[in-house]
């Protein structure tokens, strides 16, 4: 904008609310507190150690943010070029990247209350340690993941989906949520630490765990979704190791395997899961503190499966085929998607009948 110098230092720009400040020089602001408003960017403008509060910031071209800055209530939208802050700070933000976007942060990040999307072929690059509590975090289509440091996780939920992939060092999640769809791959050259947390592989996609996977508290891994054509896998070149008897890890078909040369451990003992010299071992089981178990998978197709809210209930419906022999079905309900409490038992009325 014509109104801003080309360097500014120490300086505070408000901007009304329905008002738009268009960045389109190549400027520089340092320690600056810019609040309010829509910040428009349309060339290299460099913040420096400055925060950014109740904004909205639609670029369309590389900008830069050196040293440490902070945003606050902010709304990033970024389709074209990339980002590489130094150490940032953000709290109650969403940020929104398209296109062949990339956002690379080059030191520690600490992120609270926060949304990330990233679609088509953007990327999110981490060179720090990354600290998040009560976040989200979404990929889509090819879009990719690579965290150079620690990740550290609390009450966060990150979920990768299409043909993208993770390639991590060490994470340490509490209270966390990573699921990957589709085709996903994920990549892990650090120590993966579970507590209360859980990791879902759907579909077809996989984790490389080239060091040792670590669940306690009520901890899941889980291998497939449970559907026929699910061929996700885990192929661990370290240990798997089951902290407690409340952590599990789960093949859920048969068309889901676990590869290990080391199979897994508990408290005070090894469990092998090589079978003739393979190390290729094959669902349904589930790996928890007592051994190997079996998974007995019911040939029941449930169909047309609805929830819908009404006055803080959920109405469930669905039709059941090939329902000969069963006498009952068992409803559960579950607050965080690993544990699971009986609410009532349904009669089984006969094939094709609804409920």
């Amino acid at each position: 904008s014509s109104s801003m110098p080309s360097y500014c230092s120490d300086c505070i720009i408000n901007i009304s609310t329905g008002v738009t400040l268009t960045l389109n020089n190549s400027s520089q602001c340092y320690n600056c507190t810019f609040t309010g408003g829509t910040l428009k960017i349309t060339s290299g403008f460099a913040f420096s150690s400055s925060s950014i509060s109740n904004t909205t910031i639609n670029a369309s071209t590389s900008f830069n943010m050196w040293n440490s800055n902070s945003l606050d209530n902010v709304t990033l939208n970024m389709t074209s070029g990339s980002l590489a802050p130094g150490p940032i700070t953000i709290n109650n933000s969403t940020l929104n990247f398209t296109g062949s976007t990339s956002f690379t942060i080059n030191g520690a990040s600490t992120i609270s209350n926060s949304n990330f999307s990233f679609a088509n072929s953007s990327k999110l690059t981490s060179n720090g340690t990354m600290t998040t509590s009560n976040s989200n975090f979404g990929f889509a289509n090819s879009a990719d993941m690579v965290s150079n440091g620690t990740m550290n996780l609390d009450n966060t939920d990150f979920t990768f989906s299409g043909s993208g992939s993770l390639t991590a060092g060490p994470i340490s999640a509490t209270g966390s949520t990573l699921t990957f769809n589709d085709t996903f791959s994920f990549t892990s050259n650090g120590q993966i630490d579970l507590d209360g947390s859980f990791l879902y592989l759907n579909k077809n996609s996989h984790l490389l765990a080239n060091s040792a996977v670590n669940l306690k508290n009520g901890s899941k891994l889980v291998v497939g979704d449970g559907s026929k054509t699910s061929g996700a896998y885990l192929y661990s070149n370290s240990s798997v190791n089951l902290k407690d008897a409340s952590s599990d890890v789960i093949l859920s078909n048969t068309s889901n395997y676990f590869y290990s040369w080391n199979g897994f451990t508990t408290p005070g003992q090894t469990y092998s899961t090589v079978v003739s010299n393979n190390p290729k071992f094959m669902g349904s089981a589930v790996f928890s503190s007592t051994g190997i178990l079996p998974i007995t998978i019911l040939p029941v197709t449930i169909g047309n499966f609805a929830g819908i809210e009404n006055n803080q209930h959920v109405k469930l419906s669905w039709t059941l085929a090939d329902a000969s022999g069963r006498e009952s079905m068992q409803i559960e309900r579950s607050n965080n998607a690993g544990h699971f409490n009986p609410i009532t038992s349904v009669a089984v009325a006969g094939s094709n009948a609804g409920y």
